[in-house]
């Protein structure tokens, strides 16, 4: 067992009947408590150079309509979702996808995708957390346990500083 973040708990089971053990007892319990089993997270994808007519609502339809070679595989479309907007531009943008593994090897190998009468290249993403406090990894600044990485980040105040004026012709 061991805290994720601040209201969350980690717990690890040996059997499968003690996890459903433990999840009877958590429902009939309490209710204020709530229980999900991690989920794989489905990958990213970058599209590049959107023209700024598009907006995020029409992002997922144009791409269906439009490309036909991924329409064979409607489930897995289905499961496509909007991340967030990378980069907007003076006439264009980026968007991030989140797809199905299947759907995102079949998007990359075509290294393209038609929207609206322009030609979006598609790219693997992968957003690296980086902490700025101790410089780690998976994990940002406010949520870090380590300590500063250098004293130099710690207060500076000119108060604290003492400085000497030397004069070159004094010294031997």
């Amino acid at each position: 067992m061991r805290t994720i973040n601040k209201n969350c708990v980690l717990v690890q089971f040996v059997t499968k009947k003690d996890e459903d053990r433990f999840l009877n007892v958590i429902k009939e319990k309490t209710n204020t408590l709530q229980v999900c089993s991690p989920r794989k997270r489905n990958p990213n994808v970058l599209l590049k150079n959107l023209p700024n007519e598009i907006s995020d609502h029409e992002v997922l339809w144009l791409l269906k309509e439009q490309n036909l070679e991924l329409e064979e595989e409607k489930q897995l479309w289905e499961e496509t979702k909007i991340c967030f907007t990378l980069k907007k531009f003076k006439n264009s943008w980026h968007l991030v996808l989140e797809m199905n593994p299947t759907y995102q090897k079949l998007c990359l190998n075509m290294n393209f995708l038609r929207v609206n009468w322009n030609i979006c290249k598609i790219e693997d993403f992968i957003a690296i957390n980086r902490c700025f406090k101790c410089l780690g990894y998976n994990h940002k600044a406010a949520d870090c346990w380590h300590l500063p990485a250098y004293d130099s980040f710690s207060d500076h105040k000119a108060i604290k500083f003492v400085l000497f004026q030397m004069c070159w012709r004094t010294q031997k």
